[in-house]
């Protein structure tokens, strides 16, 4: 007589696909891998990376670096891949303001690539030890293929990761404009 491994934490013996029972939906396999996997947040970044300042030509910028994310699992005797792929981005400047939600990555800052990018202008110094810290909350959607039944499922807004920047200041930015020959005579 054949005999049948124990199920895994978390798993019915309907799970096991032994024959006896109905194999388990796709959205319980999203819904089992996620309470397996360590989901990372999207990789908060933001330029200037260790000030910021308060004029309207020199903004704060901030993308997300890694908008999607891969992990395998094993469930219910079968390995199991999930995507999660972002699809809500909500950044908090730390500065009172409305956060900035939007469904975009953004990019880095790149001549040419202004229409891309998600940036913030801060209005007020921050004074002392004060610092400002940059929130970003992202919302997943889960995709995966049932390994029993070939059915694939996308769940959305299915969890939520949060994550911090490292604090900094925020300055008035100073420019000087100076004279090309000045530049020449070593003004």
């Amino acid at each position: 007589p054949a005999t049948t491994p124990p199920a895994e934490e978390g798993e019915g013996p309907a799970d096991d696909n032994s024959g006896e029972g109905e194999p388990p939906s796709t959205e319980t396999i999203v819904r089992t891998a996620l309470s397996r996997v360590a989901v990372s947040g999207a990789g908060l970044s933001w330029q200037p990376r260790n000030k910021s300042y308060t004029k309207v030509g020199v903004p704060t910028i901030v993308y997300a670096a890694s908008p999607t994310q891969s992990h395998t699992a094993s469930l219910f005797g079968r390995e199991v891949s999930i995507t999660l792929t972002a699809s809500r981005y909500s950044y908090d400047f730390g500065d009172g303001t409305a956060p900035l939600v939007t469904s975009r990555a953004g990019e880095p800052w790149r001549r040419g690539n202004k229409e891309a990018r998600l940036t913030h202008h801060y209005e007020e110094v921050t004074r002392g030890g004060e610092r400002r810290t940059i929130t970003l909350t992202t919302t997943w959607d889960a995709t995966t293929t049932n390994p029993f039944t070939g059915e694939t499922l996308t769940l959305p807004a299915v969890v939520s990761t949060t994550e911090r920047s490292d604090p900094f200041p925020v300055s008035h930015l100073r420019i000087d404009l100076t004279d090309t020959a000045d530049e020449q005579d070593g003004h």
